[in-house]
């Protein structure tokens, strides 16, 4: 820089200089997003492998999906980002996965549960009849003796069709001519293997006054619950 002569009139003397400030510095980088996709991630990842947790989870994860997209796409703009963005938007997929599993194992223990009870109320009686047990009803016989005591049967032979062992519960009525039920009795089996068949008697204590009404009554079964 050139120097002016002093105005008192000494030579020597120099006007002051001035430096040249600095360059701006840029700008810092925006990585907000990418910071919140992040986050978000490492938030849902370890509730979203946990079963009715996993629900927390969801949120998480598409937002972790949704700023790691947008974060993303401004650092393929800036230039500056992109590792945050692309862990975030991994992190984010990963718990979307793991909550679609989590989802998967509930709703399959949910409905397995929901058979099982289905099982032992015997809602599932017609499903069980036709694909899990045969029930064959015998002839019923009734005796009297000169005491007026009664005995009396109906053979009922239960066949387990499953493919693992069972017990079974089976409720059976009896009819007369007008559809009506006269009386009802139930037998049980239990740990019946796959293809084997037990023999069971129901209708073993009725009353005399029951006998010849049962004699003419049509049995049928109307409810059989698993175990």
């Amino acid at each position: 820089m050139s120097t002016a002569p002093d105005p008192s009139g000494n030579p020597n003397a120099q006007q002051p200089q001035f430096a040249t400030p600095p360059p701006a510095a840029p700008p810092p980088a925006k990585k907000g997003l990418a910071i919140a996709a992040l986050v978000l991630g490492i938030l849902a990842i370890p509730p979203s492998f946990i079963p009715i947790l996993s629900l927390l989870s969801w949120p998480l994860a598409l937002l972790a999906l949704i700023f790691g997209i947008i974060a993303l796409a401004k650092a393929k703009r800036l230039g500056q980002g992109k590792g945050l963005a692309v862990a975030g938007l991994v992190l984010g997929a990963v718990a979307l996965l793991g909550c679609g599993l989590s989802t998967w194992v509930l709703k399959t223990a949910v409905d397995d549960a929901s058979d099982s009870l289905a099982d032992l109320s015997g809602e599932n009686t017609e499903q069980i009849l036709q694909d899990e047990v045969t029930v064959e009803l015998g002839e019923f016989t009734a005796t009297e003796d000169e005491f007026g005591l009664v005995t009396s049967t109906l053979p009922v032979t239960i066949t387990n069709r499953a493919d693992e062992a069972a017990g079974y519960w089976v409720s059976i009525e009896a009819v007369d001519a007008a559809g009506t039920r006269i009386a009802d009795d139930s037998v049980i089996v239990s740990d019946l293997a796959p293809g084997q068949s037990e023999q069971a008697e129901a209708f073993a204590f009725v009353t005399s006054d029951q006998v010849d009404a049962l004699r003419a009554a049509e049995f049928k079964v109307y409810e059989v619950s698993k175990s």
